[in-house]
């Protein structure tokens, strides 16, 4: 059997326990004041069970056997990232903003008698260089599932979009082209 296999074994038993090596799952009465009829599997807590009505003429009730484990996307939610754009041109800017920067005005700041203070120096530096991009670039919030991919964004979502209505159409030169554009992004 396979490590992450679920085995379930169902029967009425009637002189066998198997929780030795197996949960059992059926807590309830299933025939009177008796539980004749087990529910046993692998893995602990993976079942809740709820009586229902039996089935026919049969004296034994019915079992419902639920999955307790909730998936992922059902459960977690959508955790939100700043991610910071940057619009065409922005480097061009950014480069302006360098060029005319006296770097000298940073190092006499951080200079106290004749000794350069390292730690203030950089501080000012990085702080304006983050100024700077600040100033040239947008930020965004992203909002991800926790299944979802980091590369699946718009432009990848729009070219399966693309390859799927090519698919969908029968044209086989609009699906070559769309499975191209695909694979070369």
């Amino acid at each position: 059997m396979e490590g992450d296999a679920v085995l379930i074994i169902a029967e009425n038993f009637n002189q066998i326990d198997l929780r030795t090596k197996f949960h059992q799952h059926a807590s309830c009465l299933t025939q009177g004041e008796n539980t004749l009829d087990h529910v046993y599997t692998n893995i602990q807590d993976t079942f809740s069970t709820t009586p229902l009505t039996p089935f026919c003429k049969s004296d034994h009730i019915s079992l419902l056997m639920k999955p307790t484990y909730r998936q992922l996307l059902k459960w977690v939610r959508a955790t939100g990232r700043t991610v910071r754009m940057w619009p065409k041109g922005a480097e061009s800017v950014l480069q302006d903003c360098f060029q005319c920067t006296d770097w000298k005005m940073f190092r006499s700041a951080a200079t106290t008698d004749s000794l350069v203070d390292i730690n203030e120096y950089a501080t000012s530096v990085t702080g304006f260089i983050r100024k700077c991009v600040d100033d040239v670039t947008q930020t965004k919030k992203i909002y991800t599932l926790p299944n979802q991919k980091l590369w699946m964004n718009s432009d990848v979502c729009s070219l399966l979009k693309a390859r799927d209505a090519a698919f969908k159409s029968g044209n086989s030169e609009e699906l070559k082209a769309a499975r191209h554009n695909l694979n070369v992004t």
